[in-house]
């Protein structure tokens, strides 16, 4: 098989260039959902190191 070629694959949606990412993110929303809101929420008020942790310890509950 040369460099380069297309490899068969059953699962054709698996090929799409989407894909991967979408999988990923419905797999993984509530830890991005909190990340982005914490990501947020730190920006607006200030840092504050409590809510920071506390936060981090709730991705992992």
């Amino acid at each position: 098989m040369e460099y380069g070629a297309i490899l068969f694959c059953w699962n054709v949606e698996a090929q799409l260039p989407g894909y991967n990412m979408k999988v990923y993110i419905i797999k993984y929303r509530k830890p991005i959902i909190i990340t982005t809101c914490v990501i947020l929420l730190q920006i607006i008020f200030g840092f504050d190191p409590k809510f920071c942790i506390i936060n981090i310890i709730w991705l992992f509950v």
